[in-house]
């Protein structure tokens, strides 16, 4: 029991990092997760919102705008059943 000590400890955090039990993770995952940690983990520099916002130019340049904080009053749906765009709520 005591050689797998310290695997324990290494597996137990994949229900806080992952979102699921040891036993209902892929070792796959686990692997992914521990090597990432091991070189030290790593985020974009400026924090997860700057993923998004180097998004804008790309959406902008296809035809699409980025809004934030704008009410919505309807997401509009295409005949396949998937999301192809919203309404917005104008407020006079």
């Amino acid at each position: 029991m005591k050689k797998y000590f310290n695997l324990f400890w290494v597996l137990k955090d994949t229900i806080f990092l992952l979102g699921t039990l040891p036993k209902d993770t892929p070792f796959s995952m686990h692997a992914m997760l521990i090597e990432h940690f091991r070189r030290g983990g790593s985020y974009p520099v400026g924090g997860a919102s700057e993923i998004a916002f180097h998004m804008i130019p790309v959406i902008e340049k296809s035809g699409g705008r980025v809004l934030v904080r704008c009410p919505v009053s309807e997401i509009l749906i295409n005949e396949k059943g998937h999301a192809k765009g919203t309404k917005l709520y104008i407020m006079h």
